[in-house]
């Protein structure tokens, strides 16, 4: 058969759909309107053929854990969701999408059938695979103490200064409710990390605590506060005769090699011409160290005035040589 016999064979309808799609230089508003008629049908047709297509997809649905005893505690946390899959029409399946089911953990159920609790049984949706299948609700008695807050925060002091005193944390504690296995091995609870650069002055600020174990322990408070205060310090020597002290009646002489010190130390930039007038700066050697000693030589021990911030007090030297000559009534 020739391609003209095979063109006059077309039906009417094909031909007339042909008309319809040929570009005109100005198309008609009835040809419009029918073009418009027949996409919408088209349209139509297609959704409600998809819409009963059966189809097989996997999505994930949120678990909740409901019937805690307020006496116990869980020794593990169950999943926050599991995957679920399901084979069902696509109309139902975007319904699905629309309302997700929830699965309840029951506590007071040592384990829990995800599939029983999912809520589809009677419905046209079929579930082919849940994972996991079970979850198990371990419980045990609910204890509660007090532990310690450990700091993370990290100072990078600026050149030159120091902490003038290790910082605090306020509360120093906190009180912490969970399952007793857990409570028991508890010896702190630390804060999160933060990192201080170029530190030179003094802070507070509020520190959050680590969410270690939540939500199986419970704490009475969510954040500390962190002070921490520095200052300047500078390098400092001052010479110093070294006394000795605690020499018994009796005693003729006592002498030290050499009689004085140098004593090198920091002290707070504030204070430093304070340290070098006060009275109270010191170098001594208690005799009960020349009795003790067998080598012929011991270390002078510095004293620091009251009420200046003087760290590292170093002699030098650090050993002195004694000399002592005992009365007759000693020896």
């Amino acid at each position: 058969m020739d391609s003209s016999d095979s063109t006059s064979s077309y039906p009417v309808f094909w031909e007339r759909l042909k008309e319809i799609f040929e570009l005109r230089q100005v198309p008609s508003t009835s040809d419009g309107t029918a073009l418009s008629i027949c996409i919408l049908i088209a349209l139509v047709l297609w959704a409600a053929l998809t819409l009963q297509e059966v189809r097989t997809v996997t999505f994930d649905v949120p678990t909740e854990l409901v019937n805690v005893p307020e006496d116990q505690a869980l020794v593990s946390e169950p999943p926050d969701h599991v995957s679920v899959q399901v084979t069902g029409e696509v109309i139902q399946l975007l319904y699905l999408y629309a309302n997700p089911p929830q699965a309840p953990i029951d506590a007071s159920s040592s384990e829990v059938s995800i599939e029983d609790v999912l809520g589809l049984a009677g419905s046209n949706i079929s579930i082919d695979a849940v994972t996991p299948r079970n979850v198990n609700v371990p419980l045990e008695a609910r204890v509660e103490r007090s532990v310690p807050v450990a700091s993370r925060v990290d100072i990078d002091l600026e050149d030159g200064y120091e902490l003038l005193a290790p910082p605090t944390l306020s509360p120093d504690s906190v009180r912490v409710s969970g399952a007793e296995s857990i409570i028991g091995a508890l010896d702190q609870w630390p804060t999160a990390s933060r990192h201080l650069e170029s530190f030179r002055d003094s802070v507070q600020i509020q520190v959050p605590l680590a969410d270690t174990l939540n939500p199986l322990v419970s704490r009475s408070v969510d954040n500390v506060s962190f002070e921490a205060q520095a200052g300047r310090f500078a390098e400092e020597t001052r010479e110093l005769f070294v006394e000795v002290t605690g020499v018994p009646p009796g005693q003729n002489l006592v002498a030290l090699d050499p009689p004085m010190v140098r004593v090198r130390y920091r002290v707070l930039f504030d204070e430093m011409f304070e340290a070098r007038r006060a009275d109270d700066f010191a170098a001594v050697v208690n005799y009960d160290q020349i009795r003790r000693d067998t080598t012929g030589r011991v270390e002078p021990r510095i004293h620091v005035p009251a009420g200046l911030t003087i760290r590292d007090p170093e002699p030098m030297p650090p050993q002195l040589r004694y000399f002592t000559l005992m009365s007759s009534e000693s020896q």
